[in-house]
């Protein structure tokens, strides 16, 4: 169930719809991102969550780190245009 959950999670947020004409998939993490930041606010909960649930399946504390800097990395450079 914790996989699916995750499954679920990525396709929300790398590749939710197909932008007609492109034939390209976007997700919602585009598109929040967009707003200043509290779209990147809410992207880095959500990718927070999946490092949460990386240390619940019982990944590294190296690997649980590298995703927490990936994560807090988007989120500083997402937040760049309001500073």
């Amino acid at each position: 169930s914790v996989r699916r959950r995750i499954e679920v999670l990525e396709k929300l947020l790398e590749r939710a719809f197909v932008i007609p004409g492109l034939n390209r998939p976007v997700g919602i993490d585009a598109v929040i991102g967009l707003v200043p930041v509290a779209g990147d606010t809410i992207a880095a909960l959500m990718g927070l969550y999946l490092v949460w649930e990386g240390r619940n399946l019982g990944m590294s504390k190296w690997q649980l780190a590298r995703m927490t800097g990936t994560v807090g990395l988007d989120w500083a450079v997402g937040s760049i245009p309001v500073a």
